[in-house]
């Protein structure tokens, strides 16, 4: 057991007293954020109890999510030697941007009388975007940047100026910091998805996998494209989130089977194929193989 009086110990305790010496502080700008965010389908929802059955005594809520993570769903399509279609990347792909589209323009409650179409998340013209940004897209809080991010000139020369990125700049589109940040991050998790592992990739090795045709060499060539422009170093490289968001709608809804039916892999984008694999390794999953799920193929 160590000390108390260690030098590690109060290390320890050093660190934890300025992590959480605000703690209702950001609970309650977090709760706040989420509030404002509550009509977004892709934005996680605050919960509520209607009375508390444990009075005076501690205890703990956590999130549920019955259908797994994609990081769950990928590593077991993976086990199982399954391929994963194009369709569903652009379908993982649209999630995310719609998120990001959320942070940066919250969506107003529905008129529930004419829609039951709960909160789709659009960019929206002549409103300045919020620059919310997603701290960590798996478990942190939300944050707004104070500061556009640093930019590394050799990491802009060593990527984007080889992937040739600069070519692909939006001509206008609402930017900001948090906007910025929000791109990259979900970047990140389409090429984690690409090539998943025991851990998440570091930026850099996010920057490989995109750019290696033996990850997926029958990856979608504009798939491929738009998820190295997120990834880029330079933010001005990266797609205006109008433009990301109307990319992967456009794809979801005119990519469909015909459209990839000359490919070598076409028989696997069929609609059967797409409806076999979310029921099996989605609706009626293992949750217990899921989660002992690990390495890639």
């Amino acid at each position: 057991m160590v000390s108390r009086n260690s030098a590690y110990a109060r290390k320890v305790e050093e660190e934890a007293r300025r992590f959480f010496h605000d703690a209702a502080g950001v609970l309650r700008r977090e709760m706040g954020w989420l509030e404002q965010l509550r009509w977004s389908a892709h934005i996680l929802n605050l919960g509520t109890l209607d009375s508390d059955p444990w009075v005076g005594q501690p205890y703990m809520v956590l999130e549920f999510m019955p259908y797994g993570t994609l990081d769950s769903f990928v590593l077991e399509m993976r086990r199982r030697d399954e391929y994963i279609p194009n369709r569903v990347f652009w379908s993982f792909f649209l999630c995310p941007a719609r998120a990001c589209a959320a942070m940066a323009y919250p969506p107003i409650e529905p008129n529930w009388a004419v829609t039951n179409d709960l909160r789709l998340e659009t960019p929206l013209q002549g409103i300045q975007p919020q620059a919310l940004a997603h701290r960590d897209v798996h478990t942190r809080t939300a944050r707004i940047p104070t500061k556009a991010e640093e930019v590394d000139e050799d990491d802009v020369e060593n990527y984007d100026d080889v992937q040739n990125l600069q070519d692909y700049r939006s001509p206008e589109g609402d930017r900001n910091p948090g906007i910025d940040h929000n791109i990259l991050a979900f970047g990140r998790v389409m090429a984690n998805a690409l090539k998943p592992g025991n851990r998440l990739m570091q930026l850099h090795e996010c920057h490989d996998a995109v750019q290696d045709t033996d990850v997926r060499p029958d990856l979608d060539g504009d798939l491929r494209v738009l998820v190295e422009r997120c990834l880029a170093t330079e933010p001005l490289n990266r797609p205006a989130i109008g433009e990301l968001v109307a990319a992967c709608y456009a794809a979801v809804y005119t990519k469909d089977s015909a459209f990839y039916a000359e490919e070598k892999d076409g028989q696997f984008e069929t609609d059967g194929y797409l409806l076999l694999i979310m029921q099996r390794y989605l609706y009626d999953a293992d949750s217990t193989q899921l989660a002992g799920a690990s390495g890639a193929r």
